[in-house]
């Protein structure tokens, strides 16, 4: 890699990975401002039991994982706060099962503060889009919300997609779009499933949450990790 390379990936890293602490903080700040219901750590329990299980994409930085289901779950349910610190838990737990994540911590702090700045987009959009409020989710009629949470789910993808697809660039490597359109049709059903079953989360009681916790230990197997 050329010194100038270098430079720009290092430069390029850094920006998200200070645009992704800001977005933690912030979260965080809202977080103790405004607490969410004891549920939102039910939530958090069952990303970090799906995080433990994942499936590697052949020859991508991407992998599948039940964990979407709970993410999406707690944007609805709790905002987009809520959504970006278990996201940001998601991210932890997936690095540290893979010894690649780790290797630096540049690669480290780009994996877990990239998805923390995806989903804080996406909930946003989504809250848009559905002219509903955090907290409000829940009260709402089931049919407002199908149009607005793919909404979530396909610029949460787009976003974490295309801040992998510069990193990959910017080391010098070249996106591999015959490997992801390969594998657009199992990553499309990933999230979509996710957000489907979020919207019958919110539909039912916090009694799912066991039944759906169950469902990921049987769903996902082998381990695997995003990396840049």
């Amino acid at each position: 890699m050329s010194r100038a390379n270098s430079l720009v990936r290092s430069g390029y890293v850094a920006a998200v990975v200070i645009v992704g602490l800001v977005a933690v903080s912030l979260s965080i700040l809202e977080i103790r401002s405004n607490p969410p219901a004891t549920d939102w750590l039910v939530l958090v329990a069952l990303t970090i039991l799906a995080g433990c299980f994942n499936v590697k994409l052949p020859s991508l930085p991407a992998n599948l994982s039940v964990s979407e289901t709970f993410i999406f779950t707690a944007v609805l349910l709790f905002g987009p706060a809520a959504g970006t610190l278990t996201v940001l838990v998601d991210a932890l737990v997936v690095s540290f099962w893979t010894k690649n994540t780790r290797r630096t911590a540049g690669r480290f702090l780009f994996n877990v503060t990239a998805p923390a700045i995806s989903i804080r987009i996406a909930a946003e959009v989504f809250f848009a889009v559905s002219g509903l409020t955090p907290g409000s989710v829940g009260d709402a009629e089931i049919g407002r919300l199908p149009i607005p949470v793919l909404t979530l789910a396909v610029v949460y993808f787009l976003v974490n997609t295309a801040l992998i697809a510069i990193a990959i660039r910017s080391n010098g490597g070249q996106i591999p779009f015959g490997q992801w359109r390969r594998n657009l049709p199992a990553v499309s059903i990933n999230y979509l499933l996710g957000g489907s079953i979020a919207i019958f989360m919110v539909a039912t009681t916090p009694a799912t949450y066991t039944l759906l916790a169950r469902a990921a230990l049987q769903r996902d197997r082998a381990p695997g990790t995003e990396a840049p």
